[in-house]
């Protein structure tokens, strides 16, 4: 642990800071946070009337962020060392997209990865499905160019993940079970690479303006409600927040308002280590912190004051 000394019109506040990742290289721990927010495993099944049996089956790890965050992908992309990254637009809305589709790289690396750094959201129940399927796929047990039998497998496996099957699959086959594997659910943190890289992920900080002009700050992380489990958790590891369940939504947010718990909790964890654009909201979200420790904010109640904070805001 070490002092980071900040100063602001000559007072000094200190950040402690328990973690730094020096040398800039991914964590892996801080991978698996950030694939149990953004990350992708799907199972894409096609009908291909080439073949005997007219199922394609494509096993894809993927991840999805928007084009600033290039530079992220292309990290993990190193950190891997296998992959691709392409641009995608929709909307008008341009994301860049990382991923890994051939059976090799699938089994040498992202599974082994999973396997030794273990998700802990809900979805590593679709990981362990996925791996049971690239497994099947590639020792080729299944048979699945060959024989009905074995598709039948593969889709009854798919069928169990959240996702399911498609529309399209599912007219052709209509009487698919679901199956059940043999699950050992991971619930504990076990580096705390792991909370920043989920935080990257699905963190949010944000800085409140009331019409009354009243400041305040707010951390907030919100997942669907199925882990609401592993919040909870996440809430005794940072030993602070409160959890909120909106009545309209099928979501679980954990949220930090207090400033004290904010400056000496939550800002030393992510101070920086956060890689996407969230590291620039972290910035500003800890200076308008320090106006807030020192009284400054106290000044919003004049035009200069509200010049200021607005100013850092909207950097």
């Amino acid at each position: 642990m070490y002092g980071a000394h900040i100063i602001f019109n000559n007072k000094i506040k200190i950040f402690q800071r328990y973690y730094s990742n020096k040398n800039k290289s991914l964590e892996p721990y801080w991978i698996t946070g950030f694939a149990d927010g953004e990350s992708s495993f799907s199972i894409r099944t096609t009908v291909d009337n080439s073949r005997k049996i007219n199922i394609r089956v494509l096993p894809i790890f993927s991840i999805e962020l928007h084009k600033k965050d290039i530079e992220v992908l292309e990290k993990i992309k190193e950190f891997f060392g296998v992959g691709s990254i392409i641009y995608r637009t929709r909307k008008d809305v341009t994301t860049v997209i990382y991923s890994v589709q051939d059976y090799d790289s699938l089994v040498s690396k992202i599974i082994p990865h999973f396997l030794n750094y273990p998700l802990i959201t809900q979805k590593q129940i679709d990981f362990l499905y996925f791996k049971e399927i690239v497994e099947l796929i590639s020792k080729k047990v299944h048979l699945c160019f060959a024989t009905e039998e074995g598709i039948l497998k593969i889709l009854s496996l798919k069928n169990s993940m959240g996702k399911g099957l498609n529309t399209t699959i599912r007219n052709l086959y209509p009487n698919i079970p679901k199956v059940s594997i043999s699950i050992a659910i991971n619930e504990s943190i076990k580096s705390v690479w792991w909370l920043i890289g989920f935080v990257d992920a699905e963190g949010c900080f944000y800085i409140k303006i009331s019409k009354s002009n009243q400041i305040s700050l707010v951390f907030s992380l919100s997942q669907h409600n199925r882990d609401i489990k592993l919040f909870n958790i996440i809430k005794d590891y940072i030993e602070c927040g409160i959890i909120e369940q909106p009545k309209t939504r099928k979501d679980v947010r954990l949220v930090v308002y207090d400033l004290d718990n904010l400056t000496k909790k939550i800002i030393p964890i992510f101070n920086n280590n956060l890689i996407t654009q969230k590291r620039y909201d972290l910035n500003k979200f800890k200076n308008v912190s320090l106006l807030m420790l020192n009284k400054e904010h106290l000044c919003f109640a004049t035009e200069e004051g509200r010049k200021i904070i607005i100013k850092e805001k909207n950097k």
